[in-house]
């Protein structure tokens, strides 16, 4: 997959929306589906397609507000790493 795909897989789930959704309500009841964080999520990658396979998993926890703890495949712990760096270069605000 070619790195504009993968951009492409990232902005795509950045563009997502989780809005409270009612499910019931009458005049004394009002039952409602919201997306809460979790807190700190675990990705674990496999060896084979590490960066596809780690952008599906990360983007959509971050979305959700969560941390996301990254576990690589022992032989594919670089391309993880470089995933790392560009994240802190191009999407975090450091004010």
């Amino acid at each position: 997959m070619r790195s504009g795909a993968r951009v492409a897989m990232i902005r795509a789930f950045a563009a997502m929306d989780l809005p409270v959704k009612v499910l019931k309500e009458t005049d004394t009841v009002r039952i409602v589906q919201q997306r809460v964080p979790l807190g700190v999520v675990a990705a674990i990658t496999p060896w084979n397609f590490p960066l596809i396979l780690l952008m599906i998993k990360v983007a959509p926890a971050l979305l959700a507000g969560n941390t996301v703890v990254v576990k690589p495949a022992p032989t594919t712990p670089l391309t993880t790493l470089r995933f790392g760096e560009l994240c802190r270069r191009y999407c975090l605000r450091v004010s």
